[in-house]
This record gives C-alpha cells, sequence and structure tokens, in this order.
C-alpha cells in the first residue's frame, strides 16, 4: 500500500465561515464536484462523531475508489479533522480555514493515508 502525504491549498475570495459551511455539508459535495459522492451513514448531520462513506469516479478513469471517514472534530469557521476509517484509504485528514481578510480565505486540505 502506497503512503500519501500531501498537502492542498488555494485562496478563496470568501469568508473563513462561508467556506466552512460548504466544506462541512459534505452530502451536497456532488452539487459541486459531480465525481464525488457521500452520504452520511445512518442519516442526520455532519457532526462529531459521524460516520460519511465515499465515492470517488476521477475524470476519464472507469476506476471508483471506496472509503468511510468519521468526523473526530469539528472548531466551527476554522478546521474539521477526520479519519479514513476503512476501504481505499486509511489515515488522517484535516481541514484548515485561515482568513486573511474580511472576504479573503485560505482554504487547506491535509491528507496522510495508505492507499
Amino acid at each position: 500500500m502506497p503512503n500519501l502525504d500531501t498537502v492542498d491549498s488555494m485562496e478563496i475570495d470568501a469568508s473563513a465561515e462561508e467556506l466552512f459551511a460548504v466544506i462541512l455539508d459534505y452530502p451536497r459535495m456532488r452539487d459541486w464536484y459531480p465525481r464525488y459522492k457521500i452520504d452520511v451513514i445512518g442519516g442526520g448531520p455532519v457532526q462529531e462523531g459521524c460516520r460519511l462513506s465515499h465515492e470517488l469516479s476521477p475524470p476519464g478513469s472507469p476506476v471508483k475508489s471506496r472509503f468511510t471517514r468519521t468526523i473526530t472534530a469539528i472548531d466551527p469557521g476554522r478546521s474539521i479533522e477526520e479519519t479514513y476509517d476503512d476501504g481505499d484509504l486509511v489515515g488522517n485528514g484535516r481541514w484548515v480555514f485561515e482568513p486573511l481578510s474580511e472576504n479573503r480565505t485560505r482554504v487547506s486540505f491535509y491528507c496522510k493515508v495508505r492507499s
């Protein structure tokens, strides 16, 4: 199993609170990223302790990646921490929302998993 240790960051013209709300709403991620399907296992809101099933279809590939995550910590407007529990990815992930100005934020995703 290869190990992946990566960070993706981008600056976006929106407040940290607005971006945090978009990312935390995992089930709606498919609205803006159609290749990614995420469901809350057992239903309900995305909150600490909830489990999420993921299915990702990379562009042009017939292969689908499937895994589950657990939300381990939420600091509203600042960070979301999660574990990749089983499936094609196992490890940890963390979203960080860094305000740069009133309406500009750096969003970073730290991912350390085995694939």
